[in-house]
């Protein structure tokens, strides 16, 4: 397989992985979050999720300007690594959102 049909394939399957992880993080927020906080809870991470593009959009461009386009991806790979290590510090603190495996469905204890 050469690379360019391996970029072509990553092109192309690029947007159903995004609304994948989207919809996957969706879900777990609403299994993890008090019945009612879930409102609350959706409403953040939606603004997370959306309100990060116009400050990180222009902040990537900046940074490819002055320092190389390898620079800019090389930002976002840490700042994806430090959201996954903050997110996986955050669900250890919290005792209660243990998932409960019943055998056929997950259920928040």
């Amino acid at each position: 397989m050469s690379l360019q049909s391996v970029q072509a394939d990553l092109a192309i399957r690029a947007p159903d992985l995004a609304v994948e992880v989207t919809e996957a993080s969706t879900a777990t927020v609403q299994l993890l979050a008090d019945a009612e906080y879930r409102g609350r809870v959706l409403a953040l991470q939606s603004m997370v999720f959306l309100g990060s593009a116009p400050i990180g959009g222009p902040l990537v461009g900046w940074v490819a300007d002055v320092a190389g386009p390898r620079a800019a991806v090389a930002m976002g790979g840490v700042a994806c690594l430090a959201a996954a290590a903050l997110g996986q510090r955050a669900l250890r603190e919290r005792p209660s959102s243990r998932l409960v495996d019943t055998g056929e469905v997950a259920l928040v204890d």
